[in-house]
């Protein structure tokens, strides 16, 4: 439920009715519908411009090449993306907010809120891209790791993931199922898929071929299943421990 209100009207509206509340209704299972809607017809269009690009060589087609390629920043997929982080973080930062004062969970849904807030900015921003040099340089890595970025986040994923497991193992069998898949789901995509195509992509001699782009494919459906099961989980979870929000124009 949100409630909308307002303590002063402007002088055209004085006479009318008095605020009144507005009520929306959100349910998991339509929700989730909805958006994995989006990602298949967004799917379908990358795979249309991959087929034009490699089995017709046509390379830029008006500029769809890039708006609708899940391996080009700053696209459409990008923008999903982008928004389906969005959705999580706040999710995380309404159950921060219903959660009860001084509670280890609410700590819990605070760093998770942040944390996503951070990956949502990255996720539009490519942050991460901006470490795969300096680490790589540092390091010397290669293979797997050539893509360095991976190893600084996967160390932070499971720093992450250790302080906010045994939180989350206590809300019972089902959100520990949903809280899994979501977390395999996303991290087999982001990290596992990518060390695959950094592997591909070194041996290649950094060549964008068809191959490397079907790596890139797996990464990004991966990663928005694993978003998907993520947003199904919270809104569930708000649905029994929060139940209602109140937006109030002060």
């Amino acid at each position: 439920m949100v409630s909308l209100t307002s303590k002063a009207k402007p002088e055209e509206l004085r006479a009318e009715d008095p605020p009144r509340t507005a009520d929306f209704s959100i349910s998991p299972a339509p929700v989730v519908w909805n958006l994995s809607g989006c990602l298949v017809l967004l799917l379908l269009l990358h795979v249309f411009v991959l087929t034009m690009n490699y089995g017709f060589g046509h390379d830029h087609m008006y500029g769809l090449s890039e708006i609708f390629n899940f391996g080009v920043e700053h696209s459409v997929p990008t923008l999903f993306a982008t928004l389906s982080l969005l959705i999580c973080a706040l999710c995380f930062l309404l159950l921060y907010k219903a959660g009860e004062p001084g509670s280890h969970l609410r700590r819990v849904w605070v760093v998770l809120t942040l944390s996503f807030a951070f990956v949502t900015v990255d996720e539009y921003a490519v942050l991460h891209e901006r470490l795969i040099r300096p680490v790589r340089d540092l390091f010397g890595f290669e293979g797997f790791l050539y893509f360095a970025w991976v190893l600084p986040y996967a160390i932070a994923a499971a720093l992450l993931g250790a302080y906010v497991l045994p939180a989350l193992w206590k809300l019972g069998r089902k959100y520990r199922l949903l809280f899994g898949s979501a977390a395999a789901f996303y991290l087999f995509g982001a990290i596992g898929v990518e060390m695959l195509g950094a592997r591909y992509y070194e041996s290649v001699n950094e060549q964008v071929d068809l191959t490397y782009r079907l790596y890139q494919t797996l990464e990004e459906v991966m990663e928005h299943t694993g978003v998907l099961i993520l947003i199904y989980t919270l809104l569930d979870l708000l649905r029994y421990r929060v139940g209602g929000v109140r937006l109030r124009f002060a």
